[in-house]
């Protein structure tokens, strides 16, 4: 998973795809790109391991370079820290989609992930039933 610098916007670099089977995203540019236009399912989860008492992250899903979903958590006496969200969006065949992050941790921090997914995911799903 990434390593991200404080005060510095910063794409996920998602390290493991677990299922893409038509190879929708590209690895090396931590970039999904839409093969056919239509409605997506999108949820994405980052975990922080450790944040300090008041400072927040800032997660966003970026289509095409530009802010189309954002979630801000604040850590509150908490050693670890996650944001989360949830979207369907209208997608045209070759826009891209990436995850990008925002902390403002005393230092650079780690988002935590696993083969699992149970910490940090990325999921995106054509949803035929919209379409």
């Amino acid at each position: 998973m990434s390593y991200v610098p404080s005060s510095t916007l910063t794409v996920v670099n998602f390290d493991a795809v677990d299922y893409d089977v038509t190879g929708d995203f590209n690895i090396t540019t931590d970039r999904f790109i839409c093969p056919i236009s239509g409605y997506y399912f999108i949820s994405c989860k980052v975990y922080f391991v450790s944040m300090e008492d008041g400072k927040h992250i800032n997660v966003g899903l970026y289509r095409n370079g530009i802010l189309v979903t954002l979630n801000v958590a604040r850590a509150s006496t908490t050693g670890s820290l996650s944001s989360t969200f949830t979207d369907i969006l209208y997608l045209t065949a070759t826009d891209y989609l990436e995850v990008r992050v925002y902390h403002t941790g005393s230092s650079a921090r780690s988002i935590y992930g696993d083969t699992e997914g149970k910490y940090s995911y990325l999921t995106i799903a054509a949803t035929d039933i919209l379409n």
